[in-house]
């Protein structure tokens, strides 16, 4: 027997079918709907926190840019740039002291609506150009002899505790063939650190022969060491120039510039007060000649001519303080001859100057040039000080690098 089926009920059924039908795809599609909008709005966010990131980069950036440039250091936590625009987004920029020679830089940067905030910090350390016991731009060579070592002259003289393993060789070349980057031969000594330019392979720039030693590491460096050129002074009242006779004396205790300065055999030139020096010619010390700065005077040298020492004579710094004397070589002085057997207290930056330091010259302090070639038994005592109080071709460079998690305001 069969059982017939309504029409009406058919239909009913397809009707039911059809709404239940419709039911799953309106949840589908709102569910779709959903999972497309909070991809969106997760892109959005992606895009947004990348944004804000870039103008914290660039807040730092500007952060880094006016420390190296201000002449008046914070002393305190500072605003440097508030909602400074950039693009469509913008960033805040503050600096904080942490001591004298190291600050915070704080650099948030904002984008999106709704906005997030994203915030970087780096730490300044200060770095004088003097931060080297030796530099050569393009090479450093030590033989038979030579050492290097460091102290600290605000501890005293160089001597029995006061002698540190910081006296650092430095270099921007990568050079792996003779005269290579740093080369060392004949029981020459760094108590210290090597570093070479950046890219170098130390096992290739660096030479060690015959008994010479590094006790310290050796390295190649981020980035190329920066050797600003020297200013040449101006306002300096003209005074002609110098030249003493053999045995005769003199003095100055004002600045000025010089044509030239000569001292003849065995005769001496005292210095005294805080002067500044400007010699467009030659510097020349023969024989048993000296250059006296008596204790208490401050001195600067700028060279712009030549600079030669005979053997004996000598740069005699009475105060045996190495940051109370500073001798500038500008551009055109090329060549520096150190003679044996002279002492020399101070700060020595000659950038596009070969210097030879002969046999038996003890230097107290720093020098950085184009290169530097220490003789035989010639020994660098690099004060540590000068690291900190010379003012000369000072930047910031970052030694640490933070990231706090994003903010969304």
């Amino acid at each position: 027997m069969k059982i017939k089926t309504s029409p009406k009920r058919n239909g009913g059924l397809a009707l039911v079918a059809v709404m239940v039908l419709t039911i799953i795809l309106l949840v589908l599609g709102a569910a779709f709907l959903r999972l497309a909008t909070t991809e969106r709005i997760s892109a959005d966010e992606s895009v947004y926190l990348d944004k804000a990131f870039y103008l914290a980069e660039a807040g730092l950036e500007r952060g880094r840019e006016w420390l190296n440039a201000t002449s008046t250091l914070p002393v305190a936590y500072q605003e440097l740039f508030e909602e400074e625009p950039l693009g469509e987004g913008s960033y805040d920029v503050s600096i904080d002291p942490i001591s004298a020679t190291q600050y915070e830089i704080s650099s948030t940067g904002r984008f999106g609506s709704p906005t997030v905030a994203k915030t970087l910090k780096i730490v300044m350390q200060r770095q004088s150009v003097f931060s080297y016991g030796i530099f050569g731009d393009e090479n450093v060579s030590l033989r038979g002899n030579a050492y290097i070592d460091s102290y600290n002259s605000g501890d005293g003289s160089y001597g029995g505790a006061n002698v540190n393993s910081d006296g650092d060789v430095g270099t921007n070349a990568i050079s792996a063939v003779y005269p290579y980057s740093v080369y060392l031969c004949n029981n020459a000594t760094i108590n210290g650190d090597v570093i070479i330019g950046p890219g170098g392979d130390v096992d290739e720039a660096i030479e060690v022969r015959n008994n010479a030693e590094i006790n310290g590491t050796s390295s190649s460096a981020d980035s190329l060491q920066e050797l600003p050129e020297v200013p040449i002074p101006t306002g300096l009242p003209y005074e002609g120039s110098i030249s003493l006779s053999g045995n005769s004396t003199s003095m100055l205790t004002t600045s000025g510039e010089y044509s030239f300065i000569q001292l003849n055999s065995n005769s001496r030139l005292t210095l005294d007060g805080d002067l500044t020096l400007y010699i467009t010619g030659a510097l020349s010390l023969n024989s048993n000649s000296q250059i006296i700065i008596t204790e208490g005077s401050n001195v600067e040298i700028y060279l712009s001519g030549t600079f030669s020492q005979s053997s004996n004579t000598q740069i005699n710094n009475l105060t045996q303080d190495p940051t109370t004397l500073a001798i500038y070589g500008t551009d055109s002085l090329t060549a520096v001859n150190w003679a044996s057997n002279s002492d020399f207290y101070g700060a020595f930056y000659a950038p596009n100057a070969d210097v030879d330091i002969h046999s038996n010259a003890e230097i107290y302090g720093s020098i950085i040039a184009d290169t530097i070639d220490l003789a035989s038994n010639s020994r660098v005592h690099y004060d540590e000080r000068l690291a900190d109080e010379s003012d000369f071709g000072c930047s910031y460079r970052v030694v640490s690098w933070d990231e706090e998690p994003a903010v969304w305001e």
